[in-house]
């Protein structure tokens, strides 16, 4: 039979095959000394002492010898659990929060999806759970490319070989991954609290973490003064400052997405007109006035995805052609339009429609829509950030609603 269990830190592991024990032989993670058992042998013996096996260990080619920095290392002391909890908590935090804000700001400008689901609320929580293998990986290339990271470094501990040597990338990648799943539960909130107190319990005992037991990884410890844990505790202090006011200001978004979720629509009315529409909660309105003393009503999504404004603007005597002549002429600085647009009418009444885009904001998209009521002009302007696949129907909705406000009875100025 060909199943070997071997004993390492007074643990029991197995069973493995010969060809195991060879590859572990090669790593330095077994030698001569280390005790193994087979089915149908009366006691543990060293693995030297087994014919078979010391045979077969002589087959390969021994471990290179390690450096005398690696020595040095083998010689420090394991590190213990508080120092590791620390260390880990430090990195993890920073490590997620630059995962999250990278790819949030990457999917917030392609993925209606993704823009979708940041109006619903606990949203942001559960981004960061998602992003924890990720900040792990990132873990693994600032260890890979620093020989350390920032919480390990400043409380003195160093991750190495069973021989003292640096983890190579793959081998890091590895251990994080194993760390995601055995130590931190894969981020389960209630499943990682059981997860870390196992692994808090294998270490008040003397014993390796799980996840470093299986490669023979190892937590070793320098000896740190008061300047290194001042140090420590002042950026971990900051840090934890940062993230509770993120986590307030998330709480306070959470009770408006909630409300928001919960409204969907609210009644706006028309000062002007007198008229009552429904308009979707996600738009939240303000009332302005411009320059030239013309009032505004400017409608903006709440996740920045596009604003609206509308409102009127008298002009006796003034043809639309006219007016639009002049409002070209004076937003030339601050939009660009695709042509000269185009008229149309509709239920006789005049509309003029210009299409572009905003300068200094790539992929933006600008529509501009004027209606002549009389001597009176309305215009309703819309500039819509990419991805615009997510905010087309909540403009096309709120459009149908202000122009109703203005003409209740009369077909949409659409094209």
């Amino acid at each position: 039979m060909d199943g070997w269990w071997y004993l390492r830190d007074d643990e029991r592991i197995g069973p493995v095959s010969t060809a195991a024990l060879q590859h572990l032989y090669q790593q330095a993670l077994v030698d001569a000394r280390t005790l193994v058992w087979q089915e149908g042998m009366p006691a543990w013996l060293p693995l030297g002492q087994v014919a078979a096996l010391d045979a077969a260990m002589h087959a390969v080619p021994p471990p290179a010898p390690v450096t005398a920095d690696a020595v040095l290392r083998q010689e420090l002391p394991m590190a213990g659990r508080w120092r590791r909890f620390f260390a880990r908590l430090f990195d993890l935090g920073w490590e997620c929060l630059l995962v999250a804000l990278a790819a949030g700001f990457l999917l917030d400008a392609v993925s209606a999806g993704f823009v979708a689901w940041t109006n619903l609320p606990g949203w942001d929580e559960a981004f960061v759970l998602l992003s924890l293998p990720f900040a792990l990986a990132l873990d693994a290339l600032c260890y890979a490319a620093f020989g350390n990271t920032p919480g390990k470094a400043l409380l003195g501990l160093q991750l190495t070989s069973i021989r003292g040597e640096r983890l190579t990338l793959a081998a890091c990648l590895i251990r994080n991954l194993r760390l995601w799943a055995s130590g931190l539960g894969l981020g389960i909130p209630v499943v990682s609290l059981f997860t870390l107190a196992r692994q808090s319990g294998r270490l008040h005992k003397g014993m390796q973490a799980s996840y470093d037991e299986e490669a023979g990884d190892r937590v070793h410890a320098r000896p740190i003064g008061r300047g290194r844990r001042a140090a420590f505790g002042t950026a971990f202090g900051a840090f934890a400052l940062l993230l509770g006011a993120s986590w307030l200001a998330g709480l306070e978004d959470d009770i408006e997405r909630a409300g928001v979720a919960a409204q969907k629509f609210y009644v706006w009315n028309n000062p002007d007109t007198g008229e009552d529409v429904l308009v979707d909660a996600r738009w939240e309105f303000a009332s302005q006035t411009n320059a030239y003393g013309t009032r505004m009503f400017v409608f903006t999504e709440r996740t920045d995805h596009a604003q609206a404004i509308f409102g009127p603007e008298d002009a006796p005597g003034m043809s639309l052609s006219k007016y639009v002549d002049g409002f070209l002429y004076n937003m030339d600085a601050t939009m660009r339009f695709d042509d000269r647009g185009r008229f149309a009418e509709r239920e006789e009444l005049p509309v003029w429609e210009g299409r572009g885009t905003m300068p200094g904001r790539p992929g933006s998209v600008l529509l501009v829509r004027i209606l002549q009521i009389d001597d009176t002009f309305w215009r309703f302007i819309v500039v819509q950030e990419p991805p615009v696949d997510y905010s087309s129907p909540l403009v096309d909705f709120l459009e149908q609603a202000l122009w109703d406000s203005v003409l209740p009875h009369a077909l949409r100025p659409t094209t």
